[in-house]
């Protein structure tokens, strides 16, 4: 069983790349006119978008599952198997609430989105905090280098898509820094998912 959730762990999260490398294919206007992610929700790309969605819970659950049988001294494990579980959830919120989209009024379910959005980031931030905790505890190799990489590449896109909302200045950056934040989170929890193996 663990195998089974290791495996489908480490490969959702390229499932959900290749399914976002179609939408940004299909659907170009949307990254063409710096709009986040979320507006791929909307339209005729919502089933793409909700593909996606459903292939990083997929991981994320996977994820967790492989977590909880892993051996009691992995690093942080039953916090980030919390992480996990609140991303999940996230994950469900992000479909059943969808984006305002660009240039509408917000709505409360515009804002449930933002929010849980949030959360999601929030679980994404603290499963890269591992890092560190998780390399020390692998055998040299490649995997904690990859591990180690990948952590400050998502927390630095994390720190700038922030600083694009609060940031006039840095609102065009806004979208590339999502795009790059969640890349690194699928490519975190791929290598993740390998070190529990």
């Amino acid at each position: 069983m663990k195998t089974l959730l290791i495996t489908l762990a480490a490969l959702a999260p390229w499932a959900y790349l290749v399914l976002m490398a179609l939408l940004h294919r299909r659907f170009p206007a949307i990254w063409a006119a710096r709009r986040p992610v979320s507006d791929y929700g909307l339209g005729p790309a919502r089933p793409y978008f909700w593909a996606a969605a459903g292939a990083g819970l997929v991981a994320t659950l996977a994820l967790a599952g492989a977590l909880a049988l892993a051996p009691p001294d992995f690093p942080r494990r039953l916090p980030s198997l919390g992480y996990l579980l609140l991303r999940a959830l996230a994950l469900v919120a992000l479909i059943h609430y969808p984006t305002d989209g660009h240039g509408r009024a917000t709505s409360s379910a515009g804002r449930w989105h933002y929010f849980w959005a949030i959360v999601q980031f929030t679980a994404l931030a603290q499963l890269l905090a591992l890092a560190p905790a998780v390399a020390h505890y692998l055998p040299p190799g490649p995997l904690p280098t990859l591990l180690t990489l990948l952590a400050p590449v998502g927390t630095g896109s994390l720190a700038g898509l922030v600083l694009a909302l609060l940031l006039r200045p840095l609102r065009p950056y806004f979208a590339a820094l999502e795009r790059l934040f969640l890349l690194s989170c699928a490519l975190y929890l791929s290598a993740l998912a390998l070190a529990l193996g």
